[in-house]
């Protein structure tokens, strides 16, 4: 829940708090939640999706592999 409230607002700080803390998984969901939310601009979606997704692939890489491209919002902005 911590990370999709972040990732709704950008907090940088927050996610990498979290990451440092050993999250190791909720990266996926708070992906997706960032962009479903429309709180964020293209700008900070571009800034949040070069933060978390060297996490996704790093502790949810199977998961992401499996994921269609359609659902992988950043290839589209």
């Amino acid at each position: 829940m911590v990370l999709k409230w972040a990732s709704e607002y950008a907090r940088l700080d927050i996610l990498e708090y979290c990451a440092n803390m050993g999250i190791e998984f909720g990266w996926i969901q708070a992906y997706t939640w960032a962009y479903n939310s429309r709180k964020l601009n293209n700008n900070d979606l571009r800034e949040l999706a070069d933060f978390i997704i060297p996490y996704i692939e790093k502790y949810e890489s199977a998961q992401w592999a499996e994921t269609s491209k359609d659902k992988k919002w950043h290839l589209s902005l």
